[in-house]
């Protein structure tokens, strides 16, 4: 089976799933309010300049703040988009012209077109830096509603819309460091992890200036709150980017203010990894491993580090105890014999111990029980039944295995926040080999406890076909299956 790298976060984007105020449905840090200015003023930079396009585009805009004033929105829309297309004019008429940039900044925004919106307000505050202040009270109350505005499409899941509406506020007004924090988040699970470390820096850099000497006690105490996930955000951002060396420090510094998170220590062991530095990955490894109270995923996660390191036999003990605290842990039960195939199959050098010869044995059992299909599992049990001294099953094992229809292959299950996903392959044994195959595939709780089940179809073409089942359902700790018909 291929083996997980560079794992996410436990509780990463977890805004998405608690960070809604209640009554409010905005989601955290909260907003609760336009912010005092900051004390600094701009230079004047360029002069403005009135045209035909910018007055008619300011007429038409007056108008449709006045069209929405009296609830008459269809004309108030219409105007904005009568607007848009003087302001788009007096841009193109003008373009180094700043009462130009910030007319179709506005006309933009309210016509939804965030993107070419924030850009224009972007542009209007670089030519005429005297906009910073002069715009300031304006350009907050467009953040605030752009804010409220993607709300619920966070809520949704609609991400790129999220990124889009909180990207163009963050362009009209960026002295606040909510928005950021969240967009951050979003930009590094849609996978755009440089522009994700951007804004999270710039929200902490926010946080950490005089700015919050300057806001009330609520609004500072929530930009505090958010600092916490900055950090979390931008090591993930390091991980899936493979920047494994930006990592270290990051994660370092993570580990020291929450010891007990464990994702952040296999994280920086793999980053360790990663970056040649194997002693201090496995020392990481080991002492986890010390630790008490682990539950069955850190036992397995544990295992997988120690696996991608080379170190079988500690590798062995981890998966053990990971099928220990979860009876039906398929992927540790494989794991755990691997460990020890790997370790002492074609190595005469050294030999399996008893307790490990039992192990082995038992987790193979254990595996085909679940995993009837795997004729991996059936070899693995008679090599371990070999070096107990007993072959009188051997040739059954492998006779059995050869008269499967179909073979399964690389199974791995993964937890999600929902429940769980299954990936593996089928393979066709032989002529007869069906060319479509149902598996009935059932999930249990760390107990043991059937939580639910879930079938999927697969199409053999030339003769293999991708295993792909997503499941919904709480505590999920193992699973397997069995061939329907």
């Amino acid at each position: 089976m291929k083996l997980r790298k560079g794992l996410l976060f436990a509780g990463f984007a977890a805004f998405v799933a608690t960070g809604c105020a209640s009554g409010g449905g905005a989601p955290s840090p909260g907003v609760t309010g336009p912010a005092p200015p900051p004390s600094a003023s701009s230079d004047q930079g360029e002069r403005e300049r009135e045209d035909q396009y910018t007055r008619a585009a300011q007429d038409l805009l007056d108008d449709a703040f006045g069209q929405e004033t009296i609830g008459q929105q269809e004309a108030a829309d219409q105007s904005f988009a009568q607007a848009l297309v003087q302001a788009r004019q007096a841009v193109a008429a003008d373009p180094t012209n700043p009462r130009a940039q910030i007319l179709l900044g506005e006309a933009a925004i309210a016509t939804g077109n965030y993107a070419e919106g924030g850009e224009a307000y972007a542009e209007a505050l670089e030519l005429r830096p005297a906009y910073v202040d002069e715009t300031r009270g304006t350009r907050e109350q467009a953040w605030l509603e752009l804010y409220q505005e993607g709300v619920p499409y966070i809520n949704s899941g609609d991400y790129p819309t999220v990124i889009e509406i909180f990207g163009a506020a963050d362009m009209i007004y960026d002295e606040r460091p909510e928005i950021k924090v969240i967009l951050g988040q979003i930009l590094a699970s849609e996978g755009e992890y440089d522009r994700a470390i951007a804004v999270m820096e710039e929200a902490r850099a926010i946080i950490n200036s005089p700015r919050i000497e300057e806001v009330d006690s609520v609004t500072a105490s929530n930009w505090l709150a958010s600092e916490e996930d900055i950090d979390p955000t931008i090591a993930q951002s390091l991980l899936q980017s493979d920047r494994y060396a930006d990592a270290i420090p990051v994660l370092q510094s993570l580990i020291e203010s929450h010891p007990d998170q464990l994702q952040y220590v296999f994280s920086l062991a793999t980053s360790y990894q990663e970056t040649d530095q194997d002693d201090a990955a496995i020392a990481l490894y080991n002492d986890v491993a010390e630790r008490p109270g682990l539950e069955a995923s850190d036992y397995l996660e544990l295992g997988i580090g120690l696996y991608q390191m080379e170190e079988y036999v500690g590798a062995h003990v981890a998966f053990v105890q990971a099928a220990d605290a979860a009876p039906y842990d398929r992927d540790a039960l494989e794991l755990g014999v691997n460990s020890l195939q790997i370790h002492y199959v074609n190595n005469d050098s050294t030999e399996a111990t008893p307790t490990e010869v039992e192990a082995w044995v038992d987790m193979a059992e254990r595996w085909i029980e679940l995993d009837p299909n795997s004729d991996r599992a059936y070899t693995a049990l008679a090599q371990g039944l070999i070096r107990q001294g007993d072959e009188s099953r051997n040739a059954e094992l492998l006779n059995a295995a050869q008269a499967l229809p179909v073979w399964v292959r690389g199974l791995q299950m993964t937890r999600t926040r929902s429940g769980a996903t299954v990936v593996g392959t089928v393979l066709g044994n032989g002529d007869d080999a069906p060319s479509t195959v149902t598996l009935d595939f059932t999930f249990y709780d760390a107990s043991g406890t059937a939580v639910g089940s879930e079938s999927v179809s697969v199409t053999l073409e030339g003769g293999s076909g991708r295993i792909s089942l997503e499941f919904e359902g709480e505590g999920v700790e193992g699973y397997g299956y069995e061939v329907a018909g």
